[in-house]
Parts: C-alpha cells; structure tokens; sequence
C-alpha cells in the first residue's frame, strides 16, 4: 500500500538531496580506484620492478571483496552514515598513505607502505558500491529507479 506522500506524488523531506550526495559521493568515490588503477602498476614498476606491478590493485580488490558483506553488518549495526563516513576516512587515510610513499621514501620501503595504503582504499571501495542500494532505501517505491539511475 502507498503513503500518502507517495500517492500525492510528493519526496519526504531531504530524499532528493540525499540521493544527489551519494551521487556525488559515487562519482568521487569511483573515481578514486580508477586513477588507483592507472597509477599503481607504473608507481609498482617504478619502484620494485614489473614482477610486482598488479599487487596494489590486488589488494584493493580483494580487500574490497572480503568488505562486500562486513560494510551492510556494520551499517546495520552502527548507521550506515557512521560506516560511510569512516569508509571516506579510511579511503583518505590510505591515499595519504601511497602519497607518503611516493613522495618520501624509495625502494621497497616506499612499495611496502604504498601497499599498506591499499587495503584502507579497499574497504573505501565496497562502501562506495553500496551507495545504490542505499539510494534505493531512501528512496519512495516509485523513485526508486530514478535513484539506481543518478547513483
């Protein structure tokens, strides 16, 4: 059955605006991973050899998959704003991590840190893939494809 707001045609106060952030927050979110993936294995090769070129992205990806099914427990558990939010931080903290490895050190040593900011990315990445479906929760039921499309 509709709710009222639904049958008159009218959002709950905020949907829209909800919905466009975690649009904006998917389009800055995606982006990340993708200049992640175009830089690693040149920043790899770089520093340690082509032998170790794919580890970074590895990483990400597999840190990112094991993520998948912890990040909707946790929004459950915490709110699903608290997850996305240290989700971002963590994506923040990570990038300045790879950051720090390519500016200042060298070698191994730099490869090994940049490494380790790779798993933070990771767990930023399977937050950032549960947005849609957070769009869709926050959406009225005849929104909610509207909200798949702009998330």
């Amino acid at each position: 059955m509709a709710s009222a707001t639904e049958s008159k045609g009218k959002h709950p106060d905020g949907m829209i605006r909800n919905i466009l952030l975690l649009s904006c927050g998917w389009c800055f979110g995606v982006a990340a991973p993708f200049v992640q993936i175009s830089t690693s294995a040149v920043v790899a090769q770089e520093l340690v050899g082509t032998e170790y070129a794919t580890v970074p992205l590895g990483v990400i990806m597999v840190v990112s998959a094991f993520s998948a099914g912890t990040v909707p427990m946790l929004s459950e558990r915490y709110g699903t704003q608290r997850v996305y939010l240290s989700g971002a931080l963590l994506g923040l903290f990570g990038a300045t991590l790879c950051f720090s490895a390519v500016q200042w050190l060298e070698g191994s040593t730099a490869f090994a840190l940049f490494v380790a900011g790779s798993f933070p990315q990771g767990i930023t990445y399977a937050c950032i893939n549960g947005f849609r479906f957070t769009a869709v929760q926050l959406s009225t039921t005849d929104f909610a494809p509207k909200a798949i499309s702009l998330v």
